[in-house]
């Protein structure tokens, strides 16, 4: 791990309000604030930099209104806009139990409001696991039977749309080129592949599993995720307990663009990926590499 808060030329980086970025590679590639927060938890896990949680809970307001004190959050400390997704209220409570903050949890628990934004509702199972973190085990129950419908169904839609797409297997970064996805697709798999759950969904459900205590229910939803995804996102598969994943496999993985871990490297793949060759751009803070090997290593340690 080289990791310099201080080098803001990296491809991933602290900006000035603490929060981790990436920079914009081609034309039309923006809104990075809007991701920060998820960002932010997994570069804390990675980095171990706790003026990261610092910098994140300023993107949570404490409000109240008729119905008392609630918790509201934002996708960055300089933004606004209400349009807070569950993808992100998800990394905030990662990044509160990371850095081992129980207290905090149990606020949200208490606190947060089942609609996040405008836009976004929680889920049951999202909301479960909220209340879970926070110390409410009576919630287990509902997790798990919500979990295993959702990801349930989700394992047939995929299978049922894979075998009428034909989607290819996943390809290793090295045989990948950009915007394969793009150039690579028919008609009817860019129709059908908006059906799927994306891969980007399974890593945060992966996430979720990986900082709750390990039992049988948390194994039958890890098998059950395996099998949507591909044989090369090494870093999703740890997070589902795969041991297959072999040392020279993490040792040679070069840091990419559009977060890797969060697509299939098929023609399922609607982003920009590609692997970071300029230089001054991974001389330090390769958030993918970095996180891939903390959660190998605990793995495997």
């Amino acid at each position: 791990m080289n990791y310099d808060r201080d080098n803001q030329d990296t491809f991933f980086y602290i900006d000035d309000w603490g929060m981790v970025l990436t920079k914009p590679l081609w034309e039309g590639d923006s809104g990075q604030e809007r991701d920060s927060i998820f960002r932010t938890a997994i570069a804390y896990k990675a980095w171990d930099d706790i003026e990261l949680v610092y910098a994140a809970r300023a993107c949570v307001l404490m409000s109240f209104d008729d119905r008392g004190k609630f918790y509201k959050m934002y996708r960055h400390p300089d933004n606004r806009d209400d349009d807070m997704s569950r993808d992100h209220v998800l990394g905030m409570l990662m990044l509160e139990k990371f850095a081992g903050n129980d207290d905090i949890l149990k606020e949200y628990a208490k606190n947060l409001r089942w609609r996040i934004s405008d836009k976004h509702k929680f889920t049951i199972d999202l909301w479960a696991f909220m209340k879970i973190l926070g110390g409410k085990w009576w919630w287990t129950p509902v997790y798990y039977v919500a979990s295993y419908l959702s990801m349930g169904f989700n394992l047939i839609k995929n299978t049922i749309i894979g075998k009428i797409c034909k989607f290819s297997p996943e390809v290793h970064q090295f045989n990948w080129y950009p915007r394969w996805g793009i150039k690579n697709i028919t008609p009817l798999q860019a129709k059908l592949r908006r059906r799927l759950h994306p891969m980007y969904a399974i890593e945060s459900f992966g996430w979720q599993l990986y900082v709750l205590p390990r039992n049988v229910f948390v194994r039958g939803l890890q098998k059950i995720s395996l099998k949507m995804i591909g044989r090369y996102n090494y870093l999703t598969r740890l997070l589902l307990g795969d041991d297959s994943v072999a040392d020279i496999d993490v040792q040679r993985y070069r840091q990419m663009t559009s977060w890797r871990w969060g697509v299939t490297l098929n023609e399922t793949c609607d982003r920009h990926v590609e692997i970071v060759k300029l230089g001054e751009m991974i001389v330090a803070n390769r958030l993918e590499e970095d996180i891939l090997k903390k959660i190998y290593d605990e793995r495997k340690g």
